[in-house]
């Protein structure tokens, strides 16, 4: 029923959809981007170091969980 009151297909209908409604928070971060794309480097800098500790602490918790020993079973087991 729906189909037959507006049998526009799916892909044509969302894209006419999107280009009289385009995405103006896309276009705005874009633009933020292009103005100047050192802040969001320095910015993903900043925060990597206020948490570099509990980054750190993670990683090497995970990698020590996974860290093979030279105990035979963990090497067979490591190895399948």
């Amino acid at each position: 029923k729906h189909y037959q009151n507006n049998p526009q297909p799916k892909n044509e209908a969302s894209r006419d959809h999107y280009q009289n409604n385009p995405n103006p928070q896309k276009i705005k971060s874009k633009e933020r981007y292009h103005k100047d794309p050192g802040l969001q480097k320095q910015n993903s800098l900043k925060r990597y170091y206020e948490n570099r500790d509990a980054i750190l602490r993670v990683t090497k918790d995970k990698f020590l969980k996974y860290k093979l020993s030279d105990n035979e079973m963990d090497i067979k087991i490591g190895t399948k």
